[in-house]
C-alpha cells in the first residue's frame, strides 16, 4: 500500500530550466550510477537534473526525503517508487516531473510543425485522429499532431507500455491535459495524463506558460 499526503491535488507537475542549483549528487545509488555510465555529457545532465528535479518534488507534495524513498527499475526500463507515482521528462533544457497518488505520465516537446509534416502524421495518427484532423488546415494539422504525439508519449508512460506503436494508441478519452509553456522564446507542448479528470497544480521554475 502506498502512503500518500493527503494534501496532494490529483497531480503536482514540476518543470524547470537547467542547469539550476542543487544540493548535491541525487539520492538513489542505482540512479546515480545509470547517470554516471551516460557517454553523452547532455543526456547526463538531463538525466541529473531531473531527477533532482523529482527530488525536490517528492519532498514539497509529499514531504518526502528522496534518501529514504525504495526506488526500483523495471525490466522496461522505468523508474518507481512504493510511496507514490511519478513520471520524468526532458527535453533540451527543459524537464519535468508529475507526481500523484495514482499512475500518470509526463511528456515535454518542442512545438515543432515542420517536423511533424503529413509524411510523420501517417506514421503516428491512428485513422480515426486523420479523418479528424483532415479537416483542419495544413499547418492545424501539423501542430494538432505535435500535440497528439506529447500525449501518446505521456499515456504510454503512465500505462508502463513495453512498445510504443503510436499508430495504435487513442488519447481522445485518457484525460490528457496539455498547456503550452515556454523556455526564453522556444514553445513546448508538456502534457500530463492521469487516471482520471487531470487535475494539475503547476510549479514552474525560469518557465512560463505560453
Amino acid at each position: 500500500m502506498k502512503n500518500y499526503n493527503d494534501s496532494l491535488t490529483a497531480v503536482d507537475v514540476y518543470a524547470a530550466r537547467y542547469p539550476f542549483e542543487t544540493d548535491g549528487g541525487v539520492a538513489c545509488a542505482a540512479r546515480a550510477r545509470e547517470i554516471a555510465d551516460c557517454s553523452d555529457e547532455k543526456t547526463r545532465q538531463s538525466k541529473f537534473y531531473v531527477w533532482k528535479l523529482l527530488e525536490y518534488a517528492l519532498m514539497r507534495s509529499l514531504g518526502l526525503n528522496a534518501a529514504n524513498v525504495a526506488f526500483d527499475k523495471t525490466a522496461d526500463g522505468k523508474w518507481t517508487c512504493r510511496e507514490c507515482e511519478f513520471s520524468l521528462s526532458h527535453k533540451d533544457d527543459l524537464v519535468a516531473v508529475a507526481v500523484s497518488r495514482s499512475p500518470v505520465g509526463i511528456d515535454i516537446e518542442k512545438i515543432d510543425a515542420e517536423r511533424f509534416d503529413e509524411k510523420l502524421q501517417a506514421r503516428i495518427l491512428t485513422p480515426a485522429e486523420r479523418s479528424a484532423l483532415s479537416r483542419l488546415a495544413a499547418s492545424e494539422r501539423s501542430l494538432r499532431a505535435n500535440i497528439l504525439w506529447t500525449e501518446k508519449e505521456a499515456l504510454f508512460k503512465r500505462d508502463n507500455g513495453k512498445l510504443f506503436a503510436a499508430n495504435k494508441l487513442e488519447t481522445a478519452n485518457s484525460h490528457c491535459k496539455t498547456i503550452i509553456v515556454k523556455s526564453g522564446e522556444v514553445g513546448y507542448y508538456l502534457s500530463v495524463v492521469s487516471v482520471a479528470e487531470c487535475v494539475c497544480s503547476y510549479n514552474l521554475t525560469n518557465v512560463v506558460v505560453g
